[in-house]
């Protein structure tokens, strides 16, 4: 039996949860080094993150992570099988099974289209919330409370291109 849209959709969601908890801690690492920070390397920021905000800070902004890379995996996934369905119909194939590794290829940047619509914000709003910190001064409160009111502040100034 040929897998449905929604089963690929369901597998790519469930795919991007996993990524996002054994990833968020290397990208927040990856982040703080390239935010300037006055760190050593990657074991500065992993010592120094873990002895001031133990292992919670290690999960700083994975709110957006959470909400839009599963989706973007989800959509991701669903994009290829439809981007696979599309190539047999177009060259009269009756199975997936007959694509060629560039009829692949072909589907896989179809798929790219509805998923760049997801990561882009979901990616700026990420970015901010990890770096939030290191911009702000002690006794300042911080610029975002969260997810939702980074997104709100975002698209109050800069509308959808921000």
């Amino acid at each position: 039996k040929k897998p449905s849209g929604l089963s690929s959709f369901l597998s790519g969601g469930f795919g991007g949860v996993c990524l996002v908890f054994v990833g968020h801690p290397l990208d927040l690492i990856k982040v703080k080094l390239q935010t300037g920070g006055a760190y050593k390397g990657a074991l500065d920021v992993t010592a120094t993150t873990f002895r001031t905000e133990g292992v919670r800070g290690f999960y700083k902004g994975i709110s957006a992570p959470l909400v839009g890379i599963s989706p973007m995996f989800a959509v991701c996934f669903w994009g290829y099988d439809m981007g696979m369905k599309m190539v047999s119909s177009a060259k009269g194939y009756s199975s997936n099974g007959q694509l060629t590794i560039l009829d692949k290829a072909v589907a896989g940047a179809i798929s790219a289209f509805p998923t760049t619509v997801i990561t882009a914000p979901v990616e700026r709003i990420k970015c901010l919330l990890q770096i939030q910190d290191l911009k702000s001064s002690p006794g300042h409160t911080k610029e975002y409370s969260g997810m939702v009111n980074c997104a709100k502040k975002l698209f109050k100034t800069g509308g959808l291109g921000s």
